[in-house]
């Protein structure tokens, strides 16, 4: 397929125009004619008026610059450069009939892009990083854009709760398992060991070895040897 583009391009208060013609893929161009690639970001905005054709050299023709874009009633959330935060609600216009969240890279640096969006380029996907006019305003795409078509659907589902502290909760280092109960005393306690019964001093009384049978004085008594019978009166 060839391209031919007259693209309108405002990046912070600076505006530029440029024409594009070189060989474009099935997902840049889905079928023969015209088309309008739009996107929005806040920041930086890119509006090109394209048609496609599939003969040799069929580009030749330079398009009209896109007019100015009225707002069409949809709403899509773009990202605050300073905080990072995508919640922050701006009209669409034109033919962006979608919202749309991707991540981009621009050098070295590597940020979420929401915003406004046509269709088309949606349906290109990571093909726009071939198209230069969109790269030099947005950055190189890193994954296709996610798209959807109601007022500020999207929303960020990538919020901070991927690096909160919950994974590292004490949670899985609790002292549950380690409780001091499989460690009680219980298994050791006294019990088993302070069974004195067998040793007590019952069996070695002084029952048998009573006094009982050695205290038998009075067979040895004085009363034989009394001195009656050896009176001197005759």
């Amino acid at each position: 397929m060839c391209i031919t583009a007259s693209i309108t391009a405002t990046k912070g208060t600076s505006t530029g125009q440029q024409i594009y013609k070189a060989c474009a893929s099935s997902s840049q161009c889905p079928v023969t004619g015209s088309q309008t690639f739009s996107a929005n970001v806040g920041a930086s905005s890119t509006v090109a008026s394209t048609k496609c054709c599939n003969t040799d050299n069929c580009n030749s023709e330079t398009l009209p610059f896109p007019s100015s874009q009225s707002p069409n009633g949809l709403q899509c959330n773009i990202c605050d450069p300073l905080t990072s935060q995508c919640t922050t609600p701006l009209p669409c216009a034109g033919a962006e009939d979608r919202c749309f969240q991707a991540t981009v890279t621009d050098g070295t640096n590597t940020a979420p892009a929401f915003g406004c969006a046509s269709q088309s380029i949606c349906l290109a996907g990571t093909s726009l990083n071939n198209l230069p006019f969109v790269v030099a305003n947005f950055g190189t795409l890193t994954s296709a854009p996610t798209c959807c078509s109601n007022s500020l659907c999207n929303t960020p589902t990538t919020t901070a709760a991927p690096t909160t502290a919950a994974p590292t909760t004490a949670a899985p280092t609790t002292a549950a398992p380690t409780t001091a109960a499989p460690t009680t005393a219980a298994p050791t306690t006294a019990a088993p060991t302070t069974t004195a019964a067998p040793t007590t001093a019952a069996p070695t009384t002084a029952a048998p070895t009573t006094a009982a049978p050695t205290t038998t004085a009075a067979p040895t008594t004085a009363a034989p040897t009394t001195a009656a019978p050896t009176t001197t009166a005759a």
